[in-house]
């Protein structure tokens, strides 16, 4: 397609864009207003770093932080060399003396020593003991000693009786007094034998039991007892309710040793 030219429509730029190659260009007419910016468009990528630049001063240096925790004990390192001995001190006190060490064996016997000249003669002692027994049956009242018929053995030193007395007669010392009996009563009530010395009671002799009438009661103690003077009166006594008839009364008593 072929245009045509003319002055007209390039000078007043009716052809837009001008088809005609020959039409000089027309003045550029000013600038018009700036328009409004567009909207931002997306960042791009980031770009590569650059190269690391050089290492800045060293700054100043900070406070002293505080100490940490002691860190366990280390292991105990080897034993060193011994060093040179010392020169010697001055000799201490004496300590004292330790305790006394065990005994030795026992040495052997020595001889025989000369017989000793020999001592006096001590004085003689008799029998120690004396016994009594009456086989025959002896009615005796309440309150009433009872009589000792038949005398087996007695120790002179100590112990004295008449046979058929009701005394016994006790030097200064401590005895043993056993003493046994059958006892029988013709009427119900209490029968039995307690010891006196002196007329006074020992409470650690007595023995005493309940029976009927005409029976046959076993009655009998042992006592300890202190004879604080010689020729001291012992008695057994009838210390039941009623009139009693003994039979087979066997009274030992013994010297034990003498009041130190």
């Amino acid at each position: 397609m072929s245009f045509l030219c003319d002055d007209c429509c390039c000078r007043n730029r009716c052809c837009n864009p001008c088809p005609c190659p020959i039409c000089p260009p027309g003045q550029q007419g000013p600038m018009g207003p700036l328009g409004a910016t567009g909207p931002r468009g997306a960042s791009g990528p980031q770009g590569p770093f650059g190269p690391t630049g050089p290492t800045g001063p060293t700054g100043p240096t900070g406070p002293t932080g505080p100490t940490g925790a002691t860190g366990d004990t280390g292991a105990t390192g080897p034993t060193g060399p011994t060093g040179p001995t010392g020169a010697t001190g001055d000799t201490g006190a004496t300590g004292p003396t330790g305790p006394t060490g065990p005994t030795g064996a026992t040495g052997d016997t020595g001889a025989t020593g000369a017989t000793g000249a020999t001592g006096a003669t001590g004085a003689t002692l008799t029998n120690l003991i004396a016994s009594f027994l009456n086989d025959d049956s002896e009615a005796v009242a309440v309150a009433s000693d009872i009589p000792l018929d038949n005398d087996i053995n007695l120790a002179t030193d100590y112990i004295a009786h008449t046979a058929g007395s009701t005394d016994v007669e006790l030097q200064e010392g401590y005895y043993e007094i056993t003493y046994f009996a059958d006892a029988a009563s013709a009427v119900t009530g209490l029968v039995g034998i307690s010891l006196f010395l002196n007329d006074v009671l020992l409470v650690n002799g007595e023995s005493s039991i309940s029976g009927t009438a005409t029976e046959i009661a076993t009655v009998g103690s042992t006592a300890l007892i202190v004879v604080i003077a010689d020729d001291t009166i012992l008695n057994f006594r009838n210390t039941g309710a009623n009139t009693t008839t003994y039979t087979n009364v066997n009274i030992t008593i013994r010297f034990i040793q003498d009041i130190v």
